[in-house]
């Protein structure tokens, strides 16, 4: 596996959209808007901006598409002399590569197709190519390490409090839909209101095939968390209930890499995370936000 470390992401800035925020990749701060700032003042840092982080970042966030049609509306926001001028990134679809028969590359995709990812070992400059599923297991991991690393300094200054996982099982093998741990998640969190602190989960395969979840819940002390297969939330299977020692236990759940590179069902999200905004300052949960765009 490479060092993440070892590649060169040297723009110091990403831009998000809609609001056009131009926002430092090491500390998570918003610099300004490109859509209030004047000419002079975007002009000193549009060299600055790592265009495709931004691309990336807010593909994520709101889908390839719309994320192209903003980023291209800012990107004439940042340079206004070129109106006529599209940079290629934006313009070019992403290069894609069929291969139906090697199943073992949907570990990490959302379709049946490797998408390959071009990096570069600074200090070499070597080019290294690596299909989509190796470059997002790092991602995975630093997302839900960040979260817990934005947790940890909060939950140090409080006393009441329980950390809860939950594990989500299939009945069957192939009983897996697209919507089910987003439909259960949200009837979660309209049960628990202002208890839940924060949540997030991964999905690994069981050595039968099936998929199952590992959900970690922070919430208040005294929060009673219903069972989900006995309340009716998980109608899919089994699950269970167990007290956590540290938010950090979900991150165990992260080395077991072979549970990450069999036979995913097309379309299966693999993680989330999420932190109540009145829980966290507001800088920290943009560092936690644009921790997949940074190089450490």
């Amino acid at each position: 596996m490479f060092n993440e470390s070892d590649f060169d992401f040297d723009k110091p800035y990403i831009l998000t959209s809609p609001k056009g925020y131009v926002v430092d990749k090491s500390t998570g701060e918003i610099i300004f808007s490109v859509l209030d700032a004047s000419q002079e003042k975007i002009k000193k840092i549009r060299t600055e901006i790592d265009w495709r982080a931004s691309l990336e970042y807010c593909s994520e966030r709101m889908g390839h598409e719309f994320a192209l049609a903003k980023l291209d509306s800012l990107y004439h926001l940042c340079y206004w002399e070129y109106p006529d001028y599209h940079p290629g990134f934006l313009t070019d679809p992403p290069k894609q590569q069929q291969n139906d028969n090697d199943d073992i590359n949907r570990g990490l995709s959302n379709t049946n197709k490797v998408h390959e990812v071009i990096l570069r070992n600074k200090h070499t400059g070597q080019y290294i190519y690596l299909k989509k599923r190796e470059a997002r297991l790092p991602k995975m991991r630093r997302r839900v390490f960040a979260w817990a690393d934005t947790l940890k300094g909060y939950l140090n200054n409080i006393e009441r409090y329980r950390k809860v996982m939950i594990t989500l099982t299939y009945a069957g093998v192939g009983d897996w839909q697209a919507n089910d741990i987003r439909d259960y998640m949200k009837a979660l969190k309209r049960k628990l209101g202002d208890n839940l602190i924060a949540c997030a989960w991964v999905s690994e395969l069981q050595k039968r095939g099936a998929v199952h979840y590992h959900v970690m819940l922070v919430c208040k002390r005294g929060t009673r968390i219903p069972k989900p297969d006995e309340s009716g939330m998980w109608k899919h299977g089994m699950s269970r209930i167990e007290t956590a020692k540290t938010v950090f236990y979900l991150c165990s759940y992260l080395k077991k890499t072979y549970q990450k590179e069999g036979e995913f069902p097309k379309g299966m999200r693999m993680y989330s995370v999420w932190i109540a905004k009145w829980a966290v300052k507001k800088i920290a949960l943009w560092r936690m936000r644009i921790s997949v765009c940074q190089d450490g």
